[in-house]
């Protein structure tokens, strides 16, 4: 199954709820290596990239604060 929260709270739920049996994912490169190489794929996946401000960039007091799922 394929979950797609919207808020982080929904995604914690969720990992709390299943456990190792999720398998989070912010882009899919690794795990759809995992999936050509072997016939068994993960049960459930937690696809991230719509959380909100999961991808966020923000310049504060001169650092640079980088979530998750910033990208290059």
């Amino acid at each position: 199954m394929f979950h797609q929260p919207r808020h982080i709270d929904e995604a914690l739920s969720l990992r709390a709820e299943m456990g190792a049996e999720l398998t989070p994912l912010g882009g899919g490169t690794d795990i759809v290596v995992v999936m050509n190489r072997s016939t068994s794929g993960p049960k459930h996946l937690l696809d991230l990239t719509h959380v909100e401000k999961y991808s966020e960039v923000q310049r504060e007091n001169g650092s640079w604060r980088l979530s998750g799922g910033a990208t290059f």
